[in-house]
């Protein structure tokens, strides 16, 4: 727990619970609303992908389907748990997993905007985040926004504390929460680059390696994973390419629409 919680004044603590507790509340009475819609149940395009692995996993086929990953695994993972857990209420409680990650990322927000800035910062950016339209959005659809945000943000965090203590664990953990982050969105490799560019200006080379070696260690099993099911390698998911010719293709906006009809 001393990873995640900092000492706090009073004010500060009311002022956080008060947040929490508006953005639990929004996110209750959507979550309601939503519940009415016919798309609660009936997730579409990459949530319905996301839903089909994860039951074809919970049903016990713990390696997935026989193919590479087409999205990064451990969104299917979190679902999968979900559904084996609840097998007749996961439509629901997946929402509340997600609903309790985005109150731990308001949380997290709170304290790297008050380290870098100050509290009366802290405090506005916990505002728009806890009332945001999209965040509340995303957080009740079946896509892996909020785990990504919720791990990006806990290796921002685990960085600043990694940088004040500079303990060899402390830059484990850094690994650590970046191997997880790269499994839910491997976009954020670049992210690990260049800090560890940074590291490496300032010659810090045992910090470096002890980033890297978990990264390293969260990748292989899903690389091998992959290459077994497929010799054609394919590192995390093989969703990228294609998301890359289509976000550079001169006609992007009719590769990235959805047809109309039922057909698509």
């Amino acid at each position: 727990m001393s990873l995640i919680l900092l000492k706090i004044q009073r004010s500060e603590f009311y002022f956080l619970f008060a947040v929490v507790a508006i953005g639990l509340i929004l996110r209750l009475l959507y979550l309601w609303e939503y519940s009415q819609s016919p798309f609660f149940h009936s997730p579409i395009v990459d949530a319905n992908s996301f839903l089909k692995q994860a039951l074809f996993i919970a049903e016990g086929n713990w390696l997935g389907r026989p193919e590479p990953f087409w999205q990064p695994p451990l969104y299917i993972y979190f679902l999968a748990f979900i559904c084996w857990i609840f097998p007749d209420d996961y439509f629901v409680m997946i929402r509340l997993a997600q609903i309790i990650l985005g109150l731990s990322s308001i949380w997290l927000l709170f304290h790297i905007a008050r380290q870098y800035f100050d509290t009366k910062t802290a405090k506005f950016a916990l505002a728009i985040y806890s009332t945001c339209g999209s965040i509340l959005y995303f957080e009740l659809e079946l896509l892996a926004v909020p785990l990504e945000i919720f791990f990006n943000l806990l290796l921002l965090f685990t960085i600043i504390r990694a940088i004040r203590i500079n303990l060899n664990i402390s830059w484990l953990i850094v690994g650590m929460v970046s191997g997880v982050s790269v499994l839910t969105r491997p976009n954020i490799l670049l992210f690990v680059v260049i800090f560890c560019f940074f590291l490496l200006s300032k010659r810090h080379w045992k910090q470096i390696i002890l980033i890297i070696l978990p990264i390293i260690a969260c990748i292989i099993p899903v690389t091998i994973r992959n290459y077994s099911m497929e010799t054609d390698p394919v590192l995390i998911s093989s969703n990228g390419g294609i998301n890359f010719f289509i976000g550079n293709s001169e006609n992007y906006q009719e590769k990235v629409s959805i047809s109309p009809g039922v057909h698509w």
